[in-house]
């Protein structure tokens, strides 16, 4: 009897270690949202192909690839918009010509003009 007590109490002491209770625990805020993302994937894939029973059990991965791809996309617009943002700022201060009048000069003029510059700077 004292052996099946002590044996009773060291599986108790085993149970209640936190190993044991973390299934017994409330769940946090991402648990409980990402349990629902994913039963609603679920379900909208077993209507989508209801002869297929284990759409049900990609819906985790389908999730998953998902989330990435927003997340690739945000990236992206992202750098988009920061290079676009140093682009306008960077060619803000250099105008290629100075006057509408320099539209209808020729070659030679240009050339000129450059080197008119050149020497300016010198």
């Amino acid at each position: 009897m004292e052996d099946a007590n002590k044996a009773r109490n060291e599986l108790q002491s085993i149970l209640s270690s936190r190993e044991y209770q973390v299934y017994y625990r409330p769940k946090g805020f991402l648990e409980t949202w990402w349990e629902h993302a994913t039963e609603w994937l679920a379900q909208k894939l077993a209507k989508l192909f209801p002869s297929i029973e284990a759409a049900g059990n990609a819906a985790g991965p389908i999730l998953i690839i998902m989330i990435a791809v927003v997340i690739i996309l945000v990236a992206w617009v992202l750098f988009l918009i920061i290079r676009h943002g140093r682009r306008n700022r960077i060619l803000k201060n250099q105008k290629p010509l100075q006057s509408v009048s320099e539209i209808h000069w020729s070659s030679h003029k240009h050339l000129d003009e450059a080197l008119r510059q050149e020497s300016l700077n010198e």
